[in-house]
């Protein structure tokens, strides 16, 4: 008995199975994290390429008095930056600028949830609207802005039907006065995006259960109070990433401004990304418009970087 029980005793412990499942689990995941990597490195040396390598560059131009065509770089520090704060014109298109992204920002979002609403509400033609209201968002801004020209111009179809129906007092000069350019310019491009904010909205409201609405019946919550109380809560990732494309969006209006006005009368819808183009291909100020394209950049980071920190604080789970 006592032989048997020593040779059951000397019987050499079989290793776990655990810790050969964990090692391999392990190597494994390496294997896996490594060939990830290899099938985005081209990905990624692209993005590198065309993103941080030309921001680099342009700070480094921002520094000079480079006119874009010599070799030659005159380093001269922060000049260009202390020239921005006494530039009047720049300060103007400053101006115009946020006049133009508050304006977009309060007609805009209101136009595409309004929209939403009916397309989700399924009217009758519900997809016909949806398609005419997202139409102008992939035509090209110049074709819009040249049809755009023939309602606006002085002898234009908007002024004529003022004439027809006997509010001629009313006719102006919509793209050549100070006063009112802006405005319009604001309502050409509110309603060319209308139809591509809707469909973000869209994607949050068939994002919500319909389990929260039928409780909310049973509630008798109705009408406004819904809206605020359910569905604008529940909206919040979509409205988070609609605010961020349209602010970006609004803060960076150049094409349909410089097809319709030019800038003009008097510089009054110059915007900030058309002074870096006329600085920089206009006037060979290189190294300036560098400059003014790095403020900006971090002007529209700043402000973005803002609304997508209060935005994300007012999203809930359901």
């Amino acid at each position: 008995m006592k032989k048997t029980s020593e040779a059951v005793t000397n019987v050499p412990k079989a290793k776990p199975a655990v810790k050969q499942r964990k090692g391999f689990r392990v190597k494994r995941a390496v294997r896996h994290h490594i060939c990830s990597g290899l099938f985005i490195l081209p990905a990624l040396g692209l993005f590198l390429l065309f993103t941080y390598y030309p921001l680099i560059q342009n700070i480094m131009y921002s520094l000079t008095s480079w006119n874009g065509i010599t070799i030659e770089k005159d380093f001269i520090g922060i000049q260009n930056f202390i020239q921005i704060f006494k530039d009047r014109t720049l300060v103007q298109s400053v101006g115009n600028t946020f006049y133009l992204a508050i304006a977009l920002l309060l007609m805009g979002l209101f136009l595409q949830f309004s929209a939403a609403l009916i397309v989700f509400s399924k009217v009758r033609g519900h997809g016909v609207i949806k398609v005419i209201l997202y139409l102008p968002a992939v035509l090209s801004p110049i074709v819009l802005s040249y049809t755009w020209i023939q309602f606006l111009q002085y002898p234009g179809y908007i002024n004529q039907l003022l004439e027809v129906i006997g509010l001629g007092q009313f006719k102006n000069m919509w793209l050549g006065n100070e006063s009112s350019v802006k405005l319009v310019l604001a309502v050409i491009q509110s309603l060319q995006y209308t139809g591509y904010g809707m469909i973000f909205f869209l994607t949050g409201l068939n994002g919500i259960p319909k389990d929260i609405y039928e409780a909310a019946d049973l509630d008798g919550s109705s009408g406004l109070n819904r809206l605020f109380k359910i569905t604008l809560p529940l909206m919040m990732p979509s409205i988070t990433v609609t605010l961020f494309i349209s602010i970006t969006g609004a803060l960076n209006s150049y094409a349909i401004p410089l097809s319709l006005t030019g800038g003009g009368p008097n510089g009054a819808s110059t915007t900030i990304a058309m002074q870096i183009y006329q600085r920089a291909f206009g006037m060979r100020q290189f190294g300036y418009a560098s400059a003014i394209g790095i403020l900006f950049f971090i002007i529209i980071a700043a402000i973005t970087t803002l609304q997508l920190s209060i935005t994300r604080k007012r999203e809930v789970e359901y």
